[in-house]
Order: structure tokens, then C-alpha cells, then sequence
């Protein structure tokens, strides 16, 4: 039992979330599975460190059919984390998953990993609406600064 993700890569090869429903009732050719850790194998739970499960993924996908299934990659903190984190938003990326190589599988949550999203935030000024019965509204417009200018 393998935990991952189903993506269909965007341009420059980081995974695109927009075509990802389409592609999974027609297009099924772009879509790639990345797997991230090996939870059971051959009936038996792994509760080997991260590092052990790791290596014992990496000789099942070796050769996989079609190269459809992927392994993640590992990145060891060489660099400030705070400096990889926005690399990977900067490329346009969810975000990172941090575990430690050292820590056995459990599941749920637990301290020995964390999901860091990158986070979009655009302040956009409503510059006009059209009301709805019921004290509601049907639609706004929004504008965008660029500078002084609003767009």
C-alpha cells in the first residue's frame, strides 16, 4: 500500500490542479502518481523509520510500467527550510511535506511530519455588485491594483 498523489503535470513539470478532474475521466495518459511512503507490504504493516521505507520504495518502482508511477523526490535541508519553502511556491507548488527519516509510520496526525501549503493572497478592491432578492448578492466586480492604477 503506497501513500501519494495523483497529478497531471503543468508546464515546467510541477503538478496542475485545474486539469487534474478532466484528466481523470478522459485524458488518463497525463496523469502521474507520485509516491510519497510505503505503508504495507506483501500483509505486513511497515513500522521501519522513513528512511528504510524510502529505500525499499525506490527498489519496487524501479522499472515501473511506463514510468506512470513516480517516486517523490527527497530534498535534505542544505538551505535555510524557509528558503526551500518559497523556492517550491515560487515554482508554483502546493507546498512541502516535512518528515522526519528517522520516524516509523503511524497513522493520522502526529508530530513527526508536517504539511506546509503555500498560500496565495490577493487583496482585490470590490468596485461594484449586482443585488440579489433576499438581501443577497449575484455577482461582483473586482478590481486589481498594479501600482497607483486600478484595473
Amino acid at each position: 500500500m503506497l501513500d501519494g498523489e495523483i497529478v497531471v503535470p503543468g508546464k515546467n513539470g510541477v503538478p496542475d490542479a485545474l486539469p487534474l478532474r478532466s484528466a481523470m475521466s478522459r485524458g488518463q495518459d497525463r496523469l502521474l502518481y507520485y509516491a510519497f511512503d510505503l505503508l504495507h507490504l506483501d500483509g505486513y504493516e511497515l513500522r521501519a523509520p522513513l528512511a528504510d521505507r524510502r529505500g525499499v520504495l525506490a527498489q519496487l518502482l524501479i522499472g515501473s510500467p511506463g514510468r506512470r508511477i513516480l517516486m517523490s523526490e527527497t530534498i535534505n535541508f542544505g538551505e535555510p527550510p524557509a528558503r526551500l519553502f518559497q523556492h517550491a511556491c515560487d515554482l508554483g507548488m502546493e507546498g512541502l511535506v516535512a518528515k522526519r527519516v528517522d520516524a516509523p509510520y503511524r497513522s493520522g496526525r502526529v508530530q513527526s511530519w508536517i504539511k506546509v501549503k503555500c498560500i496565495r493572497r490577493l487583496a482585490l478592491p470590490i468596485i461594484g455588485f449586482v443585488p440579489q432578492k433576499g438581501n443577497s448578492i449575484a455577482a461582483i466586480r473586482l478590481g486589481r491594483h498594479d501600482g497607483r492604477e486600478l484595473f
